[in-house]
Formats: structure tokens, C-alpha cells, sequence
């Protein structure tokens, strides 16, 4: 419940109220052992601070999301994050690895 209500405040453009409830929303996650839905909330909150402008927090978001997880979805929208970025050599290096092993994705 709390993912959702983060993204909808992201998607409204209250960035500091969505950090607020997505770091809320992953410490419950991790608590309970999810750890790859909590990379993903990592990589949320990169997209978000990349579309807001906040290339460096976006930057270290991603790259625990990264830390976190091996997920398919984790590391796609992580490399989407960083080309917002401007990091467009490590998002394409994580893109051609996802297709290399995802061939059929």
C-alpha cells in the first residue's frame, strides 16, 4: 500500500513526501525478507529524483538498487534511471547485459 502511495505522490510531484514513504515502504519490505521488491523501491525513487533533476541522488539510488538485487525489473528500470541522468554508457552497459541474458525480453 505504501509503493502505491509513494508513486502517486511522485507522479503529483511531492518528491520529498514520496522519498518519505518509499524508504518507509522498503524498511518494511526488507523486514520481511523482500528484498528484491525493495531494490525495486530503490530504483523508483532513482526514476523519480531523475525526472526531478536530482541526477546524483538518482544516481546512488540506482546503484543500490543495483547492490540489492539481480532482478530483471530492478536492474531495466535502474539503467532507465541512469540514462535520465545522463549516464547513458552504464544504463546501455546494463541494457545489452539484460539482453544478452533475456534474449527473448
Amino acid at each position: 500500500m505504501l509503493f502505491w502511495k509513494g508513486a502517486g505522490e511522485a507522479g503529483r510531484g511531492k518528491n520529498k513526501s514520496s522519498r518519505q514513504t518509499l524508504r518507509q515502504s522498503r524498511a518494511g519490505m526488507l523486514s520481511g525478507g523482500a528484498k528484491d521488491f525493495a531494490a525495486a523501491m530503490f530504483a523508483l525513487e532513482a526514476f523519480n529524483d531523475a525526472r526531478f533533476g536530482y541526477a546524483a541522488q538518482a544516481r546512488e539510488k540506482a546503484g543500490e538498487a543495483l547492490a540489492m538485487s539481480h532482478d530483471w525489473d530492478v536492474r531495466s528500470f535502474a539503467a532507465e534511471a541512469l540514462a535520465l541522468t545522463g549516464d547513458v554508457a552504464k544504463s546501455a552497459a546494463i541494457i545489452t547485459e539484460l539482453n544478452h541474458e533475456f534474449p527473448e525480453n
